[in-house]
């Protein structure tokens, strides 16, 4: 809007203004008064507005940030079953894999390099890529420390190797872990 347009808007309030308040002093008084306490009761309409809005705001922010604890509370629960499914499922199937396992290690020298061999061979590593990326781990015992967490002691055995004294001597039946907790220990026999 340009100076002259501003002026003309000007000019005619003044204008409606002269008509509207009398030169009277005592009216004006009267004018300017109701204008005060219309003005007062705005404000206080506008304080109250802005309260109730700060209360409506901060209850919604509330709600919001319990919404997204109790989101955040349900996807650990829901992970929590998964893993749980996952463990009994492993459970189930570790029997399997023991038998798949040992049959591989005893297979005879004759027939390890047939084709046929080297599929089940493939296959074992399949598996172990699934287990991997399920976050499953084959727990190491031989050779290793006696670990009473991971390691379940069926044998002690005569060692005259002092270094190798409270060593897993041999594995009877892989232990695994799913993410760090031990699912099945590793049933082993111990050096003396």
């Amino acid at each position: 809007m340009d100076e002259q347009n501003k002026d003309q808007i000007k000019e005619l309030w003044q204008e409606k203004l002269a008509n509207i308040i009398p030169e009277d002093n005592e009216n004006y008084a009267k004018i300017e008064e109701l204008i005060k306490e219309e003005t007062q009761k705005s404000k206080e309409e506008f304080e109250k507005c802005q309260t109730e809005r700060e209360g409506f705001l901060a209850g919604w922010q509330r709600e919001r940030a319990d919404y997204m604890n109790f989101k955040k509370e349900m996807e650990q629960k829901l992970e929590s079953i998964k893993d749980l499914v996952s463990e009994e499922t492993l459970l189930d199937f570790l029997p399997i894999l023991d038998s798949f396992y040992l049959a591989l290690n005893s297979t005879p020298k004759d027939i390890s390099e047939n084709q046929w061999f080297l599929g089940i061979q493939a296959m074992a590593k399949q598996i172990d890529g699934v287990l991997k990326k399920e976050d499953i781990e084959y727990i190491e015992s031989l050779g290793k420390p006696f670990n009473p967490e991971e390691h379940h002691a069926l044998e002690m055995v005569e060692n005259e190797d002092a270094e190798k004294s409270n060593t897993v001597a041999e594995e009877l039946q892989r232990g695994y872990k799913l993410k760090n907790k031990v699912l099945r220990p590793s049933l082993v026999k111990v050096n003396k």
